[in-house]
């Protein structure tokens, strides 16, 4: 497993995959009951929204997890989720903050992952320094090189789009309102885009990473399906979601989907 006989890092990341697992399942499929937990929490249509979306996430880290349980140990995948990880610790203590603190089960889960994740890296033996490739994305393919390009700048975009408008994900969605806890939960993916960047620059220096590409595949294709289910049950009533948001899915879908398969018999 891992393709490494260390049993400390086939536990470490056994268990971070445990409880990516954990969260999937309660945000993602029982979301109701999760809100249910938070006093201070509504469970209302804009919170169920971002709660769904976190669970997804999880569901991408996951995957990451399988990927290198099977293919062996990829460092792409630390330098992607160690940032991540320590973001969302900052993300909840901010929210902590706002409500004088409920969620000390997240913090702990999270800060326990982050430990198990940095456990595994320092006993992997990887250099912590970055190799530069021969040359960028470490590939010649064209359409590959530029489907990545691509994918770096949709991400840029959506963080320039967060600072002129950080509500712009409810402003644009008739059934979502502005809340303060809707505005912290777009905080919360403000900061996954900026560690989505370090994974493309990573990549841009160093070379394609499989596992980043085949976490970035899982994360396109979920919410590309839910893009087409709800453009089947509409009916042809287009008046309803978030157009820039459904625009922004369909493009990194096709531009990932492009990369992965291109590559993909490199990783």
């Amino acid at each position: 497993m891992f393709k490494t006989d260390d049993r400390v890092i086939q536990i470490c990341l056994f268990l971070t995959g445990l409880i990516f697992m954990l969260y999937a399942g309660m945000m993602a499929f029982n979301t109701g009951a999760f809100l249910d937990r938070y006093p201070t929490f509504d469970n209302d249509a804009t919170n169920r929204f971002f709660v769904v979306w976190f669970g997804l996430n999880n569901i991408m880290f996951l995957a990451g997890i399988y990927y290198m349980g099977y293919k062996g140990l990829d460092k792409g995948y630390f330098v992607f989720l160690i940032p991540a990880s320590i973001l969302n610790i900052v993300w909840i203590v901010m929210s902590h903050q706002a409500t004088g603190g409920e969620n000390y089960t997240g913090l702990t889960m999270v800060s326990i992952g982050l430990l198990l994740t940095l456990i595994a890296r320092y006993r992997s033996g990887m250099p912590f320094s970055w190799q530069k490739a021969d040359t960028a994305w470490g590939t010649s393919d064209g359409l590959a090189k530029a489907g990545l390009y691509g994918l770096l700048i949709l991400q840029v975009l959506v963080v320039i789009g967060y600072f002129v408008d950080p509500n712009s994900l409810m402003n644009n969605n008739p059934d979502l309102t502005v809340t303060t806890q809707g505005s912290h939960f777009a905080l919360g993916l403000f900061f996954l885009s900026l560690c989505v960047i370090l994974a493309l620059v990573y990549q841009y220096y160093v070379g394609f990473s499989g596992v980043l590409l085949s976490m970035g595949q899982v994360w396109q294709t979920i919410f590309m399906s839910i893009l087409l289910a709800n453009v089947l049950t509409a009916q042809g009533d287009m008046s309803q979601g978030d157009p820039l948001l459904a625009l922004g899915i369909t493009l990194g879908f096709i531009l990932n989907t492009t990369v992965f398969f291109r590559l993909q018999k490199s990783f």
